[in-house]
């Protein structure tokens, strides 16, 4: 039996009955040898290799610790809020890390609607809806600075209405379906950018295509038959 060094293969030379599968002058590889081994039968149709274990850089042997890290594991998660209007058309939107409150995003959400606002009247009052995550004196003084009739679900408000009314809905369904419809974009649905200004731009735009189908369907169905 010859031994080898790193850079070359095993090569056996067995002078008694061959094994199977290991003929004279047929080599192990490199993968099994990354040092000098010895190679000894130790049943009639097998080899055994003592001390060729797997390097820790190869398959699964190797070590959590020395795996390449994926550069979206270093990120954080990302939140937004939307404000829709009846139809579930986005006039407003904002954006922030996982880990940020959601009523703190609600001022940032109002300044952004880029068209001008109708002016609230008593008998044409606007209201804003939202859930229990809003429901604490900061959000209810911001919306009445806004001029918003608060329509704040409290904490446990809607399950009991689900169980005494089977179907029911709440309000702020509308923009529930606007995040589903959002949600359908994959660059938005798990957040590929790395800078905030390309992820705002991405959301944007997701708003704008949703704006203008509503409308090119409400022209459609303008038409006369």
């Amino acid at each position: 039996m010859e031994r080898a060094g790193r850079d070359r293969s095993v090569f056996l030379e067995l002078g008694a009955q061959a094994l199977s599968g290991v003929g004279a002058g047929r080599g192990l590889p490199r993968d099994l040898a990354p040092r000098a081994i010895g190679v000894r039968r130790a049943s009639r149709d097998r080899l055994v290799v003592p001390g060729g274990r797997r390097r820790d850089d190869k398959g699964a042997a190797r070590r959590g610790k020395d795996r390449p890290k994926s550069h979206r594991q270093s990120q954080k998660g990302a939140k937004r809020s939307v404000l829709s209007e009846g139809a579930g058309v986005p006039v407003g939107l904002d954006h922030e890390g996982a880990n940020r409150n959601d009523h703190k995003l609600l001022k940032g959400t109002l300044d952004s609607i880029p068209i001008g606002r109708p002016q609230p009247t008593e008998h044409q009052p606007q209201g804003i809806c939202l859930d229990k995550a809003y429901d604490n004196a900061e959000v209810r003084d911001l919306v009445a600075e806004y001029e918003f009739t608060p329509h704040i679900r409290a904490r446990g408000e809607e399950i009991a209405e689900k169980v005494r009314t089977p179907g029911w809905r709440a309000r702020r369904w509308v923009v529930e379906a606007t995040h589903s419809w959002l949600n359908r974009n994959r660059g938005i649905l798990i957040r590929w950018s790395k800078n905030d200004e390309n992820h705002l731009a991405l959301l944007q735009l997701a708003s704008g295509l949703i704006a203008f189908k509503k409308a090119h369907s409400a022209t459609l169905a303008a038409l006369p038959a």
